[in-house]
């Protein structure tokens, strides 16, 4: 079968428009207006902005912040469905992926549901009398975005552990007993490909919660 349809598909969707971004970045703006003339004014102006750079730097922290805890809640998740289930292997994916059919949007409105004034956690706590008023951190607030982001990040990244640890064959955690490494050590063996390039089955496909 050849890859080329594909490929030129993916460079229409993917590539194009991120090459049109990049010449868009770099025309000349006058107020709001978009001038055909090439410039690097943008960039400077982002790069010596103090107040852009540090909300550069705080998106990046957030992101990488809700990748890795995404893949740290992914990854065990994506590890007990492959070695532990068998018979519900097919039901436990269809129920972490199923997120991933819902609109974006109405995932991160219904946390805003749960977290508001009046959601599910703030109401309960008042209903038991653990607080007289809502949690004021709850909604609004770098938490919340963190918690969402996680929460959105953790189907991709359980998707791409899934897919990794699938490929590792149950006889090499075998081998590893039988050569009389410990439980955790066996398990953690899976994490070296078979083969001259170390490093192969997990950590490259950890970043994809993080692309998502």
């Amino acid at each position: 079968m050849s890859l080329v349809p594909l490929a030129a598909w993916a460079a229409l969707l993917v590539l194009a428009p991120n090459i049109l971004m990049l010449v868009y970045s770099l025309w000349q703006t006058d107020e709001g207006v978009l001038s055909r003339v090439l410039t690097f004014d943008n960039y400077v102006a982002v790069v010596t902005n103090s107040v852009t750079l540090a909300i550069l730097g705080r998106t990046a922290a957030i992101a990488v912040g809700a990748a890795l805890l995404a893949t740290a809640v992914a990854y065990p998740m994506a590890w007990f469905v492959v070695r532990r289930l068998s018979k519900h292997r097919l039901l436990a994916v269809l129920l972490v992926v199923v997120p991933l059919w819902i609109s974006y949007l109405v995932r991160v409105y219904a946390w805003k549901i749960i977290l508001g004034d009046s959601g599910v956690i703030n109401s309960t706590l008042i209903e038991l009398g653990l607080r007289n008023e809502p949690l004021s951190f709850m909604l609004y607030s770098r938490f919340a975005v963190f918690l969402t982001l996680t929460y959105v990040s953790i189907p991709f990244a359980f998707v791409a552990s899934y897919a990794a640890l699938e490929r590792v064959p149950a006889s090499l955690l075998e081998a590893s007993a039988d050569a009389g490494a410990s439980p955790t050590r066996a398990r953690g063996s899976d994490r070296i490909r078979l083969g001259p390039a170390p490093l192969h089955r997990r950590l490259p496909d950890a970043g994809d919660g993080g692309r998502a």
